[in-house]
C-alpha cells in the first residue's frame, strides 16, 4: 500500500499547541513508530508466563485462544545466559523458532537488552570486541576500566534466591563495563552485537528475529555505589547542595556511577560523567534505533528507560518501575504529559504495577485506564504474582477485552496522532489546560487527559469507586459509547462508572478515524475502516487520517487533503500520490459514524455538489472482486420548494495520471430519469444530468463478464417535431488518456423510453440527459464471449394525451454521492427503472408525483453480490384521477444512516413492515394499534441457530367490533437481560408467539384490540449465530366493513388482501410473492367519482434481477376505479434519509426491493391524513451482518378505499433509532419479516386511530462479523 495523509480542515487551532510545537523545534522530531507499534503491549518475562517457549510451542499461546488482542509479545532479561547481553539461555534454545511460529500470525517480538557488559568471561566476545574499540567508560586518570555491578552473573555458580539482594551482589554478580555511547567507536560496536544478535552468523538456529528492542538499566543503574572500589572526588559525588532525590543522604554516585568517571564527546574532547550523566541513556537511544533499522530493514521501535529532551526522535519511554498500587494510576498521567512536553510522546507505564503484587479491581482499573496509553504493556517483576488478563478469570478477561477493542478501533486515530507528533512535533497524551487555555478550571487537572484534541478520558483512578466527577471545558461533548452528545459551558459533571467501563468523551467539531478491530494489528489493518464524526455546534467537524504500509522506513510519501464538512458541497479532493494496491477480493471502504444532534431545516439546504476531483499521480489497484470507495459527505434535512433543486449534479472529476483497475465480473450502472408520458415542458423538467468527467490519464481496466449498454430511446410510432422533444443527449466526458477496457459476459443494462403513440411537442418534453462524453485517447474495448445489451423499457401502449391534461413528474432531488459506488458481482442483471402509464389522463384531473428529497450518502455504497435483485420503489396509480380531486405524493425525506451498514447476505428474506388499509371502519368503534416501544439493546446481538423460525404475534380482527365492549390485548412486557444470552438452537426450530382471533361479526363498539410489546432492555450481549431462521413480527388484520353508513353501498367485491410476504427460499427454483391486493369491482357513483382515464401507472426506480430459476413477484395493487382529490390526501413519508456511511452489501441471490406505495381508490383530501412516518434513524457505529439468502423489502403502504380525514388517522410510525454500536449477525438462509398491519376499509379520524409505533432503539454496543464462507 503507497503512503498518504487524507487531512480534513487543516487549520492551526490551538495557541498553546502550537507555541509548545515551536518550543520543542529545539528538541527536534519524534521518531515514527511502527504501526504495531501503538497496538497493545503484554509484556511478561516468557520465563515468569509459560515456563519455557519449549512448553509454549507445545500448548500455544493463550491470547487468541480468549480472544485478547495482543500485537508484542516483549522478553525479558531471563532469555540470555546468565544475563549476559548477546547470550541465549540453555533454557531458551527455541526462542528463534517459538518467534518464527508466533510471527507468522502477525505477533512482534521486543527483546531487552542492558549497558552492562561482564568482564568476568574468558570466551565473551561482546567485550573482547569492546574493549579492543575502546568503549568502555574509564578512569580519568589512567586506562582503567570503571568496574560496577548490575545484573549478570558470575560463571559456574549457583544463586541462592533467598539471600538479600545485597548478599546477592557480593556473591554472585560479575564486575561489568559500561559502555561510553558518546563515543564513535561505541556506536559501530553496538550495532555490530544487535546484528549477530538477529542474525548470528556462528550458530544460526540462535538468530532471533526481533522487531524492537527494550533498552533498560541506562541511567546507567549499579548495584554498588559508584565503583566495586569506591569514588574518587569527594565534591562531585557528595556536592554541597543535592536536590530532594531518594537517596540524597548516598550522595550523586548512589547505584550509579562515580561522577568523575571519563567519557570522551565524538569530536574527542574528555567531559566528566558528572556533566553528561543525564545524556547516557539519550545517547544508547539512537545507535540502538538506528541498528534495529539496519538490521530487520523495518521502522521497528525502541523503548528506552532513561531518556532526556529529544530522545524521542529515536524511542519511546516507559514511566520506569513502578509498584503495583492506587496512586500510581494518576502518578502515570502526570508522568506521560511531563513527557510530551520535553518531545517523548510514545510513552506509558507498566500497567498494574511492576513490583508487589496488583489487586484485581486496581488491575481492571488500570487495564481501562493503559489502553489509552501510547505505550501499552502489562509488565512486572519475578516474585509476585501473575497479573496478564488470562491469569485472573473470565469477568477480568471480558473487561479487558472490551476496553481492548475500544483501543483497537481508534488505532487510525492514534497513528495519525503520532504521525503529527513525529512530522510537526505536536502531542499526544496532553492535558486539558493545552486545549482550553482559556478556562482557568483545566490548569490543575491531572485526573483526565486528552488524547489528541478530540478524545477526553476520565477513569477512575481510586479503590472502590464507580461514579468519577469529571470537568467538561467549553465545547460538544459526544459520550463514546452511546454516542449521545451534549453541550457544555465549562462544567463538572458526575459519571457512572461500574467495573466494565471507563468514561471516553469525542469532543465535537472533529472526526475521527477508526477501524475494525481485530486479534492483532496484522489482521485490523485488512478490517473495514470508517470515520466518527462529531459535530460541533455549528454542525461542522474535521479531522484528519495517516495511513501508510505501517513498518517502511522513510518511505517517500506526499499528502492528500480533503475537506468534509456539514454544509452543501464536497469541496477538492487532490490525491497526489500513488497508491498501489495488490490484493485478492479485498473489500476496503471508508464509512462514516455521525454524532449529530438536530437542526433546524433552515439551517441545511438541500443540495449537494460535488467538486472537482484531482488525482495527480497514478492510483494503481490490481484486485480481484475488490471494492475501494472513499469517503461521502452528508446533508442531511429536508426544506421548502425554494431552497431544492431538483438535480443530479456530478461535477468534473479529474484523474491526471493513470488509474489502473484489474477486475472480475463488474457491472456498473449509472442513473436514468424515465418520463414516459405526455406533459408539456413548462409543466416537468427532468433530467439526470452528469457533467463533464476529465480524465487525465489512462485508465485501465480488465474485467471479465461485463456489459455496458448505454441508453436507447425508441419511439416506434409517427410523431412531429412540433409533437415531441425528446432526446437523450451525452455530455462531455474528457479521458486524455487510453481506457482500456476487457470484458467478458455481464449485463449493465441501460435505460429505455418507449413512447408509443403520437404526442405534441407542446405537450411533453421528455429527456434523459448524460453530458457529453470525450475520449481524448484511445478507448480499447475487447468484447468477447456471450455479451449482452439489456435495457429497461418505458411503455405508453394505449392512448393519446395532450399536456394540458397531465403533469406527471419523477422528481429525484439532489442525490450527492461524494465518493465512488464501488460494485462487484458475478452474473447479475442490474436494469434501471420502468415507468409505464397505460392511459390518458388530464392535468387538471391528476398531480401524481413520487418525490425523494435530498438522499446524501457520504460513504461508499459498496455491494459485492451473486445474483442478486435488487428492485428499487414502484408507485403504482392505474386508473384515471383529476388533479382537483387527488393529491397522491409518496415522499421519502432525508434519512441519516450515520455509520455503515455493512452486510454480508446469501439468501435471506428481511421484509419490512407493510401497512394495509382496505376497508371502512370508524374511530369512535375501534382502536388498533401495534405498538413495540423503546427496545435497547447495550450490547452485541449475536445469534446462533439452525432453521428457526421465531413469528411475533399475529391479532386478526376479520369482522367489525366495538372497543366499549372487548378489550383484547397481546402484551409483552418489558424484558431485561443484564447479562449474555447465548442460544444456540439448530435443526429446524419453531418459534411462535401468539396469535389473537376474533372472528365473528361484532359492532365496533365493541372491540379494542393491541399488540403491544413493551420496552425490552437487554444490558449485555445477545450472541446468536442462526442458519435457515425465519423471524415474522406480528401481523394485525382487520378485512371487513363496519356501519353502513360508513360505506358506500354497491355490488363489491371486496379486496383479496395477501398483507404480508411468501418467502420461500430454496437452493433452486425459488418463488417469492410480495403482498397481491386486488379490487375488482365498481361502486355506486354516489360513493365514488366516475371517469374514463386510467391514471399514471409508475415505477419510479430499477428492478434489479439476477436469480438461478428464481421467480421474483412485487406487490401489486389494481384499483380498478377512478377518485376524486377532494377526497383524499394520501401520503407515505419518509422523514429526512441521510446516508452518512457507507452501506456495504455483500450478497449471493439477494432480493432488495425498496418500497412501494398504493393510492388506488377515491378518497377526499379534507377527509383522510394517511402518512407512514419514519423519524430520524441514526445509526453511530457499525451495523454488520454475515447472511446467506437475503431477502431486504423495505415498508410498502397500502390505502385501497375511500376515507375522510374527518374520519381516519392512520400512521406507521417508526420514531427515532439509534444503534451506537455495530450489530454483529451470523446467519444462513434467514427470513425477517416485520410487522404488516391490515386495515382493509375506509374510515373516518374521530372514529380510527390505528398505528404501527416503533419507538427508540438504542443499540450501544460493538460488534463481530464472521464472514460465511461458500
Amino acid at each position: 500500500m503507497g503512503t498518504g495523509e487524507l487531512e480534513v480542515g487543516i487549520r492551526k487551532q490551538f495557541q498553546s499547541a502550537e507555541l509548545k510545537s515551536q518550543s520543542r523545534r529545539v528538541t527536534e522530531k519524534e521518531f515514527s513508530e511502527a504501526w504495531s507499534g501503538v497496538c497493545r503491549q503484554q509484556g511478561q518475562s516468557l520465563a515468569k508466563q509459560f515456563v519455557s517457549p519449549e512448553e509454549l510451542l507445545l500448548q500455544g499461546p493463550k491470547y487468541p485462544a480468549c480472544f485478547l488482542l495482543q500485537d508484542v509479545q516483549h522478553v525479558d532479561i531471563d532469555y540470555m545466559d546468565r544475563k549476559l547481553d548477546f547470550t541465549l539461555s540453555p533454557s531458551f534454545q527455541n526462542l528463534g523458532l517459538l518467534i518464527e511460529q508466533m510471527k507468522k500470525n502477525g505477533t512482534r517480538f521486543v527483546l531487552v537488552l542492558d549497558p552492562a557488559i561482564s568482564g568476568n568471561e574468558t570466551q565473551y566476545l561482546t567485550f573482547t570486541r569492546g574493549k579492543e574499540s575502546d568503549v568502555f567508560i574509564k578512569w580519568p586518570d589512567n586506562s582503567d576500566i570503571v568496574w560496577g555491578k548490575v545484573l549478570p552473573d558470575l560463571p559456574n555458580v549457583n544463586v541462592d534466591g533467598s539471600l538479600d539482594l545485597e548478599t546477592q551482589v557480593k556473591l554472585y554478580k560479575a564486575h561489568v563495563a559500561f559502555p561510553d555511547f558518546l563515543r564513535n567507536s561505541t556506536a559501530a560496536w553496538w550495532k555490530r552485537e544487535i546484528e549477530e544478535l538477529y542474525r548470528n552468523p556462528r550458530e544460526p538456529e540462535k538468530s532471533l528475529k526481533f522487531d524492537g528492542l527494550w533498552i533498560n538499566m541506562n541511567e546507567p543503574s549499579n548495584f554498588v555505589n559508584g565503583s566495586v572500589t569506591g569514588c574518587r572526588n569527594e565534591i562531585l559525588n557528595n556536592p554541597p547542595y543535592v536536590p530532594y532525590l531518594e537517596a540524597r543522604d548516598q550522595g550523586l554516585s548512589s547505584q550509579t556511577l562515580c561522577m568523575e568517571s571519563q567519557q570522551v564527546l565524538p569530536d574527542g574532547s574528555p567531559v566528566r560523567h558528572y556533566d553528561v550523566h543525564s545524556l547516557y541513556g539519550w545517547a544508547q537511544t539512537r545507535p540502538t534505533y538506528e541498528a534495529v533499522q539496519e538490521v530487520t530493514g523495518q521502522r521497528g521501535i525502541v523503548i528506552t528507560r532513561s531518556t532526556f529532551p529529544s530522545s524521542g526522535r529515536w524511542g519511546g519511554h516507559w514511566l520506569g518501575d513502578n509498584t503495583a498500587a492506587w496512586d500510581q494510576l494518576k502518578k502515570s498521567i502526570i508522568g506521560m504529559m511531563e513527557c510530551s512536553l520535553f518531545g517523548i510522546s510514545y510513552t506509558g507505564a507498566d500497567i498494574c504495577g511492576f513490583f508487589g503484587d496488583a489487586e484485581y479491581e486496581m488491575c481492571v482499573r488500570w487495564m481501562q485506564l493503559g489502553a489509552f496509553y501510547p505505550f501499552s504493556r502489562n509488565h512486572n517483576t519475578f516474585g509476585t504474582r501473575r497479573q496478564d488478563p488470562v491469569a485472573w478469570d473470565s469477568a477480568f478477561e471480558m473487561f479487558s477485552r472490551k476496553v481492548l477493542q475500544t483501543r483497537y478501533t481508534l488505532l487510525p486515530y492514534l497513528y495519525t496522532l503520532m504521525h503529527k507528533a513525529h512530522a510537526e512535533g505536536s502531542t499526544v497524551v496532553r492535558p486539558l489546560l493545552h486545549e482550553f487555555t482559556e478556562e482557568r478550571t483545566t490548569w490543575d487537572i491531572d485526573h483526565q487527559f486528552m488524547l489528541g484534541p478530540a478524545i477526553l478520558i476520565s477513569p477512575v483512578l481510586e479503590n472502590n469507586t464507580f461514579q468519577v466527577q469529571a470537568y467538561f471545558p467549553r465545547a460538544r461533548w459526544y459520550d463514546y459509547s452511546t454516542g449521545s452528545g451534549n453541550e457544555s459551558t465549562g462544567e463538572w459533571k458526575v459519571l457512572e462508572a461500574p467495573l466494565d467501563h471507563i468514561n471516553v468523551h469525542v469532543r465535537g467539531g472533529y472526526i475521527l478515524p477508526w477501524q475494525e478491530p481485530a486479534m492483532n494489528t496484522q489482521s485490523s489493518r485488512q478490517k473495514y475502516m470508517g470515520l466518527i464524526v462529531a459535530l460541533d455546534d455549528n454542525g461542522r467537524a474535521e479531522g484528519q487520517l495517516f495511513w501508510d504500509d505501517g513498518q517502511s522506513i522513510d518511505m517517500p510519501y506526499s499528502t492528500s487533503t480533503a475537506e468534509v464538512s456539514t454544509s452543501t458541497s464536497v469541496p477538492i479532493t487532490t490525491v497526489s500520490f500513488p497508491i498501489n494496491t495488490t490484493t485478492d477480493s479485498t473489500d476496503i471502504t471508508l464509512p462514516v459514524t455521525a454524532m449529530s444532534y438536530p437542526t433546524s431545516t433552515t439551517d441545511v439546504s438541500t443540495s449537494t455538489t460535488l467538486s472537482n476531483t484531482t488525482i495527480s499521480s497514478p492510483i494503481n489497484i490490481t484486485t480481484d472482486s475488490t471494492n475501494v470507495p472513499l469517503p461521502v459527505t452528508t446533508v442531511p434535512y429536508p426544506t421548502s420548494a425554494t431552497e431544492v433543486s431538483t438535480s443530479t449534479t456530478v461535477p468534473n472529476a479529474t484523474l491526471s495520471s493513470p488509474v489502473d483497475t484489474t477486475t472480475d465480473s463488474t457491472d456498473i450502472t449509472l442513473p436514468i430519469t424515465d418520463t414516459p408520458y405526455t406533459t408539456s415542458a413548462t409543466q416537468v423538467s427532468t433530467s439526470t444530468t452528469v457533467p463533464d468527467i476529465t480524465i487525465s490519464s489512462p485508465m485501465n481496466t480488465t474485467a471479465d463478464s461485463t456489459n455496458v449498454p448505454l441508453p436507447v430511446t425508441t419511439m416506434p410510432f409517427p410523431t412531429s417535431s412540433t409533437e415531441v422533444s425528446t432526446s437523450t443527449t451525452v455530455l462531455n466526458t474528457t479521458i486524455s488518456s487510453p481506457m482500456n477496457a476487457t470484458t467478458y459476459s455481464t449485463n449493465v443494462p441501460f435505460p429505455v423510453t418507449t413512447m408509443p403513440f403520437p404526442t405534441s411537442a407542446t405537450e411533453v418534453s421528455t429527456s434523459t440527459t448524460v453530458p457529453n462524453t470525450t475520449l481524448s485517447s484511445p478507448v480499447n474495448t475487447t468484447t468477447t464471449d456471450n455479451t449482452h445489451f439489456t435495457l429497461p423499457v418505458t411503455a405508453m401502449p394505449s392512448y393519446t394525451t395532450n399536456t394540458t391534461e397531465v403533469s406527471t413528474s419523477t422528481a429525484v432531488p439532489n442525490t450527492t454521492i461524494s465518493s465512488p459506488i464501488n460494485t462487484t458481482t458475478d452474473s447479475t442483471n442490474v436494469p434501471l427503472p420502468v415507468t409505464t402509464m397505460p392511459y390518458p389522463t388530464s392535468a387538471t384531473e391528476v398531480t401524481t408525483s413520487t418525490t425523494v428529497p435530498n438522499t446524501t450518502i457520504s460513504s461508499p455504497i459498496n455491494i459485492t453480490i451473486d445474483s442478486t435483485n435488487v428492485p428499487l420503489p414502484v408507485t403504482t396509480m392505474p386508473y384515471p384521477t383529476s388533479a382537483t380531486e387527488v393529491s397522491t405524493s409518496a415522499t421519502v425525506l432525508n434519512t441519516t444512516i450515520s455509520s455503515p451498514m455493512n452486510a454480508t447476505t446469501y439468501s435471506t428474506n428481511v421484509p419490512f413492515p407493510v401497512t394495509t388499509m382496505p376497508y371502512p371502519t370508524s374511530a369512535t368503534e375501534a382502536t388498533t394499534s401495534t405498538t413495540v416501544p423503546n427496545v435497547t439493546i447495550s450490547s452485541p446481538i449475536n445469534t446462533t441457530a439452525d432453521s428457526t423460525n421465531v413469528p411475533l404475534p399475529v391479532t386478526t380482527m376479520p369482522y367489525s367490533t366495538s372497543a366499549t365492549e372487548v378489550s383484547t390485548s397481546t402484551t409483552v412486557p418489558n424484558t431485561t437481560l443484564s447479562s449474555p444470552v447465548n442460544t444456540t438452537t439448530t435443526d429446524s426450530t419453531h418459534i411462535t408467539l401468539p396469535v389473537t382471533a376474533m372472528p365473528s361479526y361484532t359492532s365496533t363498539t365493541e372491540v379494542s384490540t393491541s399488540t403491544t410489546i413493551l420496552n425490552t432492555t437487554i444490558s449485555s450481549p445477545i450472541n446468536t449465530t442462526t442458519d435457515s431462521t425465519n423471524v415474522s413480527f406480528p401481523v394485525t388484520t382487520m378485512p371487513f366493513p363496519t356501519s353502513a353508513t360508513e360505506v358506500s353501498t354497491s355490488t363489491t367485491v371486496l379486496n383479496t388482501t395477501i398483507s404480508s410476504p411468501m418467502n420461500a427460499t430454496t437452493d433452486d427454483s425459488t418463488n417469492v410473492p410480495l403482498p397481491v391486493t386486488t379490487m375488482p369491482y365498481p361502486t355506486s357513483a354516489t360513493d365514488v367519482s366516475t371517469s374514463t382515464s386510467v391514471p399514471n401507472t409508475t415505477i419510479s426506480s430499477p428492478k434489479y434481477t439476477t436469480t438461478d430459476s428464481t421467480d421474483i413477484t412485487l406487490p401489486v395493487t389494481a384499483t380498478p376505479y377512478p377518485t376524486s382529490a377532494t377526497d383524499v390526501t394520501t401520503s407515505t413519508t419518509v422523514p429526512n434519509t441521510t446516508m452518512s456511511s457507507p452501506i456495504n452489501i455483500t450478497t449471493d441471490s439477494t432480493n432488495v426491493p425498496l418500497p412501494v406505495t398504493t393510492v388506488p381508490y377515491p378518497t377526499s383530501a379534507t377527509e383522510v391524513t394517511t402518512s407512514t412516518a419514519v423519524p430520524n434513524a441514526t445509526l453511530s457505529s457499525p451495523i454488520d451482518t454475515t447472511t446467506d439468502s437475503t431477502d431486504i423489502t423495505l415498508p410498502i403502504t397500502d390505502t385501497p378505499y375511500t376515507t375522510s380525514a374527518t374520519e381516519a388517522t392512520t400512521s406507521t410510525t417508526v420514531p427515532d433509532i439509534t444503534i451506537s454500536s455495530p450489530m454483529n449477525t451470523t446467519a444462513d438462509s434467514t427470513n425477517v419479516p416485520l410487522p404488516v398491519t391490515t386495515m382493509p376499509f375506509p374510515t373516518s379520524s374521530t372514529e380510527v386511530s390505528a398505528s404501527t409505533a416503533v419507538s427508540n432503539t438504542t443499540i450501544p454496543s460493538p460488534t463481530n462479523t464472521t464472514r460465511v464462507q461458500h
